[in-house]
């Protein structure tokens, strides 16, 4: 079973309280048909499954405090 997750943004400062950012993002999934219930000692087979997701965003950041 694999799960990752890759994020990359940039930032820009407008002012000491706004910023602005924009990135990319990129998941994936994977099952290997398999799980198991420990507590009980039973496994149970299922599908196998993968899953690729890839996306882009974009934010707005108000800080009410500057460090």
């Amino acid at each position: 079973m694999g799960l990752y997750q890759l994020t990359g943004e940039v930032r820009l400062d407008l002012t000491e309280h706004w910023a602005l950012g924009a990135g990319v993002r990129y998941w994936y999934a994977q099952t290997n048909g398999k799980s198991d219930f420990v507590h009980i000692d039973v496994t149970t087979k299922l599908q196998d499954f993968t899953s690729e997701r890839f996306g882009v965003f974009s934010n707005v950041t108000y800080r009410f405090v500057t460090f």
